[in-house]
C-alpha cells in the first residue's frame, strides 16, 4: 500500500480516491492506539516504530526487554 501511495499516478487516480481516504482514516485509528511521543528504532515506517498503549503479556514483555518501554498489559 505504501508503494501505491508513493506513486503519484496511482495515488492521484480518481478511481482510487475512496480507497485512499479509507486508508487515511484507518491510519488515524491505528495512530490512536499508539503511545504519543514514543517510538522504537525498528522498521522504516511510522507504523513499525510506534508502540501500542495496551497489549498482551508477550508484547509488553518484549517492549520492556528490547526497548525499555512500558506498555499496559491487557491480560491483568
Amino acid at each position: 500500500m505504501q508503494q501505491l501511495l508513493e506513486d503519484s499516478i496511482i495515488s492521484n487516480a480518481d478511481e482510487l480516491k475512496g480507497f485512499f481516504e479509507e486508508l487515511d482514516r484507518l491510519d488515524e485509528v491505528f495512530k490512536s492506539l499508539l503511545q504519543s511521543g514514543v517510538s522504537v528504532n525498528e522498521g522504516e515506517n511510522w507504523w513499525e516504530r510506534g508502540v501500542l498503549i495496551y497489549a498482551g503479556e508477550e508484547y509488553c514483555f518484549y517492549m520492556r526487554r528490547a526497548h525499555g518501554v512500558a506498555v499496559r498489559n491487557t491480560d491483568d
